[in-house]
């Protein structure tokens, strides 16, 4: 519903709904787009993948930051990785090499305790974080370099993933 409401406004309205921050409690500095992340991920994920947005306004909402340092991209990936992935599997990141270098920014984005989006990742869906690295997007230097992000306990993200003895990371490093 909201995705369709929003459909006939314009880009930058839109942007600017979505960067209204929050004033309420422990919620201060949140904006619309990250309460929408974490509450209403399917929508928001439509109205972020519509024709009016390119792979930069995507990812300007996206490092909006808000309370403790989470960025939307944080929120999604804790809340609701699988959908936040679909978001950096579509073609308006993989289509060249520029593109692709604003995923590997993304994942790096760390909140004020050091967490990585790529760690929250790694910590909530852990085969479709896999198969994000798998994707062509990446080259093996560019995995081990997101996976080797230091967070602020001593679980990198690749620890996630080997928790889990994952056989598909395993591959990417054949």
């Amino acid at each position: 519903i909201l995705a369709l409401i929003l459909k006939n406004f314009i880009k930058d309205d839109i942007k600017e709904i979505l960067n209204i921050k929050n004033t309420i409690n422990n919620q201060k500095g949140d904006t619309v787009a990250h309460n929408l992340a974490k509450n209403n991920a399917r929508e928001f994920i439509k109205i972020l993948l519509d024709d009016k947005f390119t792979k930069d306004d995507i990812k300007e909402i996206l490092e909006m930051k808000g309370s403790y340092g989470y960025t939307v991209a944080h929120k999604l990936a804790k809340n609701k990785a699988s959908e936040f992935i679909k978001i950096l599997l579509d073609e308006k990141f993989t289509k060249d090499d520029i593109n692709k270098k604003a995923i590997k920014e993304i994942l790096k984005i760390s909140d004020n305790g050091g967490y990585t989006v790529a760690y929250y990742l790694a910590k909530g869906n852990t085969s479709e974080f896999i198969k994000l690295l798998a994707n062509d997007n990446f080259t093996k230097d560019n995995v081990k370099s997101i996976l080797k992000i230091n967070t602020s306990y001593p679980w990198l993200t690749i620890h996630y993933l080997r928790w889990y003895n994952n056989i598909e990371l395993q591959k990417l490093f054949k």
